[in-house]
């Protein structure tokens, strides 16, 4: 109930205020992150409960095989679908200047590498306290750092939960907002009523909403849908974001044209539904699409774990870039530079765009789009920085 509570909360905020709330909470959910570290370094510190012996840990932070499958999926994994994360992208583009962006993104890396050490270290600590109980299952691994809790009052279980609920909350906003962020752009080649566009983006984040809603009812695991969409967006990065990289100079092999970062994404896909069918085609054949779920004939291995999941992640990366890269260049010699590189998939705003840059291009005496004239000046300006 009071997930739900929080969740409409965030969702209404966010609805009204849009990105400057999303900022003011990321900055609340740094605090409340702040506070948190703090009780369980105090909790480990000072608990009896919660002390083990070198050798305890010694066991618990071990070299394992599992955990090397374990590393290389999540890197993948989490580098895929986080250079997908609009959230992320909107604050790119809402950064002061390159500088800024630099710098936040920089010290936000550092803050985010330690975060993640110190819960890997609590997480160690909890299972020297009782191994046999996480080996056994009878506590699970991700709730490790709730058991370092157990020897608090009911009161500070309390407010951990309300703790919990908005870090989660904070990020869900940010996501909402950067998604309905994407369909502003459109949303202004509909119409040029601020207001209707408003409104347009409240009802998608609703819609986004309600889908959300739907599916936490379906009681999916958590963690396979995240892996689901890492995997999704690890058949699509490559082709992607190859394209950020400029049409000339000693790189321009790799930028694709848009029918090769098509079939690129085309072959992502498809490696994937060959290895489900190499791993067990009895299983798979007649729905090879089902392997996205990356289910594995062992069903007590943990989701991270597993050869063949780790070569899915990849794999699949590996396979798309190289179907991008062949077929763009065979796409370049066959209908060449100026073919080639015009969009084949178009909207009917696109050539309404394009007739508004060459008028404001021919007005402005230039002879080219005045904003890609000063995106190449930026460009230009970055790169001798």
């Amino acid at each position: 109930m009071t997930m739900r509570y929080m969740h409409i909360f965030f969702s209404t905020t966010i609805a009204v205020a849009g990105l400057p709330s999303s900022i003011v909470t990321d900055k609340f959910q740094g605090i409340m992150m702040g506070g948190l570290v703090l009780l369980l370094t105090i909790v480990v510190a000072s608990m009896s409960e919660n002390r083990v012996t070198p050798e305890q840990f010694g066991k618990a932070s071990n070299w394992t095989a599992d955990g090397f499958y374990a590393m290389v999926i999540l890197v993948i994994a989490v580098l895929s679908a986080e250079l997908f994360n609009q959230a992320t992208w909107q604050r790119v583009w809402a950064a002061k200047d390159t500088t800024a962006m630099r710098r936040g993104f920089g010290l936000g890396s550092v803050l985010v590498f330690l975060l993640m050490m110190f819960f890997g270290i609590m997480g160690m600590i909890s299972y020297a306290n009782d191994p046999e109980s996480y080996d056994t299952f009878s506590k699970y691994a991700y709730l490790a750092f709730f058991d370092l809790l157990l020897p608090l009052g009911q009161g500070w279980h309390i407010l951990v939960l309300i703790f919990v609920t908005s870090l989660a909350a904070s990020s869900v906003d940010s996501l909402q907002n950067g998604i309905t962020s994407v369909l502003s752009a459109d949303f202004l080649n509909l119409t040029s009523r601020p207001e209707l566009i408003k409104w347009l983006n409240r009802i998608v984040l609703i819609g986004v909403n309600v889908a959300a809603v739907v599916k936490s009812a379906q009681r999916y695991d958590v963690l396979a849908l995240f892996l689901v969409a890492d995997l999704v967006c690890a058949t699509a990065v490559f082709p992607v974001f190859l394209g950020l990289i400029p049409i000339q100079g000693k790189f321009a092999f790799l930028s694709p044209t848009e029918l090769g970062a098509f079939l690129g994404c085309i072959g992502g896909i498809s490696a994937v539904l060959v290895i489900g069918c190499v791993y067990d085609y009895d299983t798979y054949r007649s729905n090879p699409f089902d392997f996205f779920w990356l289910r594995t004939k062992d069903p007590e291995l943990c989701a991270l774990c597993g050869t063949t999941r780790m070569w899915t992640f990849i794999i699949t990366p590996l396979a798309s870039l190289v179907v991008t890269v062949i077929m763009s260049n065979v796409d370049l010699m066959i209908r060449g530079e100026e073919r080639a590189r015009k969009p084949i998939f178009t909207c009917a705003w696109d050539e309404k765009n394009k007739d508004k840059s060459d008028k404001e291009a021919i007005e402005g005496g230039t002879g080219k789009d005045p904003v890609a004239s000063k995106a190449d000046e930026k460009f230009a300006e970055d790169a001798s920085a």
